[in-house]
């Protein structure tokens, strides 16, 4: 189970598929910034950055349904090994499995300034 996270910059469209890189400890907490506005629309998550500078809404990030459930839960009161108990508890993928894509997961989130802990 991957997750992925899609980015629009203008006409182009860059597509940014997780797997396999470790980030962050378990006990590492995360926030989600508050100038991001996640929507769902016509069954897809989206990621819109509302920072100041209107060049920021040409990113869009698109969520599947794991990325999604990891961002709803990642309210800077959970730490990773507690989202990673609700990822194994909610879908049906393995401890080893969740942990990679949670990190993962951080990593573009992190990577792209969506979250901060």
């Amino acid at each position: 189970m991957g997750l992925n996270c899609e980015a629009e910059h203008g006409a182009e469209h860059d597509k940014i598929k997780t797997g396999g890189f470790s980030l962050c400890r378990p006990d590492c907490v995360f926030s989600r910034k508050e100038d991001i506005v996640c929507r769902r629309i016509a069954g897809e998550t989206f990621l819109v950055p509302i920072r100041g500078d209107l060049a920021d809404m040409r990113r869009i990030f698109t969520l599947d349904a794991v990325a999604a459930f990891i961002w709803n839960v990642m309210d800077g009161n959970i730490s990773l090994s507690g989202i990673c108990d609700r990822l194994v508890e909610t879908y049906d993928v393995t401890r080893n499995q969740a942990e990679a894509d949670i990190n993962d997961f951080v990593a573009v989130l992190l990577e792209n300034g969506l979250v901060f802990g």
